[in-house]
């Protein structure tokens, strides 16, 4: 997704950087605006939520960076609902946004299944056997939306010759990192 979301808007209003602009930028904006929101939502303090969008705005990110901005700004909208009533309709959420985050890199899938794991042992976690239940649930669905992606790369070259590309990708990105 983080090559074919830019991809997409270029197809539709056209190849140049300008268009990037028209994607990135309002996409950081909805971010802010959301966390303004949220941070209202949860301090009921007008003062906490201009200072929350303020972090988020004088945080600097990147026009680039837009895809872990708003990975993350979903998530974590995502996972309060789930903290607040957990139901399935929102493991489900929860999962489908997981497989999203992995499709823009995989490290966004970690942090948020972390965060999911987290909120699903601690939204009940007695008796044990509910939050066991909810992972199992929450780990089947990730498997389920992330099947027509495994059956992608299944075809245009094995999962062995992926998991090779991408090991040697982080391979050599911690080599640059350490110069």
């Amino acid at each position: 997704l983080s090559y074919e979301v830019p991809a997409f808007t270029q197809r539709i209003w056209g190849r140049n950087l300008l268009v990037q602009a028209y994607l990135t930028l309002p996409v950081l904006s909805l971010c802010a605006g959301i966390v303004f929101l949220f941070a209202r939502h949860l301090s009921r303090s007008w003062a906490c939520a201009f200072v929350a969008a303020a972090v988020v705005i004088a945080s600097g990110a990147k026009a680039y960076n837009y895809t872990k901005v708003l990975t993350l700004t979903v998530a974590l909208v995502a996972v309060y609902g789930f903290v607040r009533a957990p139901t399935f309709s929102r493991l489900c959420v929860l999962a489908a946004w997981t497989v999203v985050a992995a499709l823009f890199r995989h490290d966004y899938a970690v942090y948020v299944g972390v965060a999911v794991l987290i909120a699903i042992v601690g939204a009940e976690p007695w008796p044990w056997r509910v939050p066991l239940r909810r992972v199992t649930i929450y780990a089947s669905l990730c498997l389920l939306f992330s099947l027509p992606s495994i059956l992608w790369v299944m075809l245009h070259g094995g999962i062995l010759g992926y998991v090779d590309v991408v090991l040697r990708s982080i391979s050599s990105e911690g080599r640059r990192l350490a110069r």
